[in-house]
């Protein structure tokens, strides 16, 4: 005859709650019948099991530093052609800075929120948890979404806004809007 007692504990707890189930009865000779049970009479008294040894999966076979670096410098260097054909593009962001006037501050602001993000993306790939970085980017997103609008305007406004000079250059520049382009010439 055994005893059935349900432990319950917590680490919150002082001490495990202990709840008496009730009393089973075993009889031996009844299982001795029983294929693979032979000799449960004997079995019933508690005994140690053998320890459980788990067998680690050996590391996976990396590289060697060396190729690592020069696949990562090659990858680095294909950004360089991307930058040179995006100013060949777009011109030199200073001199477009210059046109802008007022309006390049923000532009200055949305480019310094953007390499924040830039920062912080690197930082999660070498110190932070993925928590922390999308909780500091969340705090990066919205002055970085209004910075970013308010530069886009300031850009578009530059573009349409007519030529400084002459009277003769915004009639043309006029009538180039309005696709009259024989009228105003010079």
């Amino acid at each position: 005859e055994c005893t059935a007692t349900l432990l319950l504990s917590d680490s919150a707890l002082e001490s495990a709650v202990r709840v008496d189930v009730g009393r089973i009865a075993i009889d031996a000779e009844e299982w001795s019948g029983v294929s693979g049970a032979s000799g449960v009479g004997a079995e019933l008294q508690r005994a140690y099991k053998e320890e459980i040894e788990h067998v680690f999966r050996a590391p996976e076979r990396r590289p060697h530093v060396t190729v690592s670096l020069v696949c990562s410098a090659l990858v680095a260097a294909l950004l360089l052609p991307l930058l040179v054909t995006w100013l060949r593009i777009a011109g030199s962001p200073w001199s477009s800075l210059r046109a802008l006037g007022v309006g390049s501050m923000t532009v200055l602001v949305f480019v310094a929120l953007l390499g924040a993000v830039v920062a912080l993306l690197v930082l999660f790939w070498f110190r932070l948890q993925l928590g922390e970085t999308l909780l500091y980017l969340s705090g990066l997103a919205v002055p970085t979404r209004l910075a970013g609008h308010r530069a886009l305007r300031a850009v578009a406004a530059a573009r349409v806004a007519p030529p400084r000079g002459s009277l003769a250059r915004s009639l043309a520049f006029c009538a180039a809007r309005c696709g009259r382009t024989d009228a105003f010439t010079e």
